[in-house]
């Protein structure tokens, strides 16, 4: 069965994944490192689209992690509640001006076109 596609989009934060998750935990750490000025924003996606913001290896998202001080989180084994199945949740926590970036350039990745495959020679 063919699912249309959705174009990845921020949603309003969730309490997902719970406490009983180990993302959830990571979650909610990496919000009390930060404090009062933490802030967490979820981008929702498609799973087949989590290999462009992963890159070959993970390499775009150590990329990605690296260039931004915020924390960032791949639901990518479970779709978010109110998702589809093939629904996915990026998780940034940060500072509001990091946030907002971090959010931005994902959003950037996960809407650029992916090129075509390359033909191989014969």
């Amino acid at each position: 069965m063919e699912v249309p596609y959705a174009a990845p989009m921020e949603v309003p934060s969730s309490d997902w994944p719970p406490l009983s998750d180990t993302q959830g935990k990571r979650i909610v750490g990496a919000m009390q490192r930060l404090g009062r000025s933490a802030v967490r924003r979820d981008i929702m996606t498609t799973k087949a689209d989590l290999g462009r913001l992963m890159g070959p290896g993970g390499a775009d998202y150590r990329a990605l992690e690296a260039a931004t001080p915020c924390s960032l989180f791949v639901m990518s084994k479970v779709a978010p509640p109110g998702g589809s199945d093939v629904s996915r949740l990026v998780v940034v926590v940060g500072n509001e001006p990091d946030a907002s970036a971090a959010v931005a350039k994902i959003l950037e990745v996960l809407s650029t076109p992916q090129p075509s495959a390359k033909r191989m020679r014969v």
